[in-house]
């Protein structure tokens, strides 16, 4: 598992300006970047996070794109980002998603940090 470029908003060459991340209003957040997200909050709240606490946490501290919050293709009364959020959950399987890879588990919708996931963290600076 690796952080995707997708998850960094500079690059180098581009201005910089510290604590804010800017985005294509076009974007979709991706799964891999909520993931780390999902990661980080439940490293801040003991080692859990309901999926409500991992939402309110988004929508303080990352900047949503207009295409994160059009309507959902399944749930049009919920964000997309909503749908992206919960495909960490339905895409457990696929071999670079945290659930996998054993950095956090999923019980009755929240997601529990592991000792391998708060490596992990720590390892990429986010400890």
């Amino acid at each position: 598992f690796q952080i995707p470029l997708a998850a960094f908003g500079w690059k180098f060459g581009e201005s910089y300006e510290p604590c804010v991340l800017r985005r294509n209003p076009d974007d979709l957040v991706k799964e891999s970047d909520l993931a780390i997200m999902c990661l980080k909050v439940r490293f801040l709240n003991d080692g859990s996070a309901n999926l409500e606490r991992i939402r309110e946490f988004m929508e303080n501290y990352y900047p949503l794109a207009k295409n994160d919050l059009r309507p959902a293709k399944n749930r049009g009364h919920e964000p997309r980002w909503w749908e992206v959020l919960r495909n960490i959950y339905k895409h457990r399987e696929a071999k670079n998603n945290i659930l996998f890879l054993k950095y956090a588990e999923y019980r009755n919708q929240t997601f529990f940090l592991t000792t391998r996931g708060k490596d992990y963290l720590e390892k990429i600076g986010f400890g």
